[in-house]
């Protein structure tokens, strides 16, 4: 009988050790759940990144590589269409925190349009990081300048420049930047930015290169390729650790709705 009531009570033990057990993993878990659904209000609450190309240059209309060395300023057509692509920022009712641009003058001519056309008056701050990708001793180049000392044509941005998740590519230009290099700078400017708006919710403006499009598809997988002049080009609002862009449709000319 004694042996009995020892196994009963080892039983009791048991289940009551088996039972603690499950409370605290509940408890865990729905620990967990709250903690998630922080991060999704938060993220629901948090920047989002209007990143915009600057207007038509002089060296665009002349097919001239000036990336990182220099910055031709803005044809009559970049004026009209940076102020019209801020026009129509406007129309879709939509306030900004701040705005900043890259060093290049282009950005900033670009981002003064903006402005104009979205009738704000607001100071414009640049930002190092934001800067075209580098394309070493190819700037100042002609397209025919690149096929001929590299064999690619000057689009081929996966062979110039490589892939946005591949570290180890090694360009055939010389001093040349990759498209994983820059998507690092890139995405530490944007960083930065947020960093001086931790805890605002809204919209930020930036004025920045065709290279947008190389920092999109380190999350498309995309090859890397370039975003109009005076294009727009949104990111969804999330904490800037876990920043996104949205598809490559959602980069649109200035005179398309932002939102269909």
């Amino acid at each position: 009988m004694k042996r009995v009531k020892c196994l009963v009570l080892v039983f009791l033990c048991l289940l009551v050790s088996i039972n603690a057990i499950a409370c605290n993993q509940t408890e865990n878990n729905a620990s967990q759940k709250s903690e998630n659904s922080a991060d999704e209000q938060q993220a629901e609450t948090n920047l989002r990144f209007y990143l915009v190309r600057h207007g038509q240059t002089y060296s665009n209309v002349k097919e001239i590589c000036i990336a990182s060395s220099g910055s031709a300023p803005l044809t009559q057509t970049g004026r009209l269409n940076a102020y019209y692509a801020g026009r129509g920022l406007a129309q879709e009712n939509l306030d900004f925190l701040a705005t900043y641009c890259s060093p290049l003058n282009r950005t900033y001519e670009t981002a003064q349009y903006l402005l104009a056309g979205l009738d704000i008056e607001m100071p414009v701050t640049v930002e190092s990081n934001l800067g075209d990708i580098v394309w070493g001793d190819m700037e100042l180049a002609y397209p025919d300048d690149f096929e001929t000392l590299t064999g690619f044509d000057p689009s081929d941005y996966a062979n110039l420049c490589g892939n946005a998740n591949d570290p180890d590519f090694v360009s055939p230009v010389a001093n040349a930047e990759t498209t994983y290099e820059f998507v690092q700078r890139f995405e530490e400017g944007l960083k930065n930015i947020a960093e001086q708006h931790e805890g605002e919710t809204g919209n930020i403006l930036v004025a920045s290169h065709s290279t947008i499009g190389f920092y999109a598809t380190k999350f498309t997988g995309e090859d890397p390729y370039g975003v109009p002049n005076t294009s727009v080009t949104m990111t969804a609002p999330l904490p800037y650790k876990r920043l996104y862009l949205l598809p490559r449709a959602r980069t649109l000319h200035p005179y398309t709705p932002l939102f269909e």
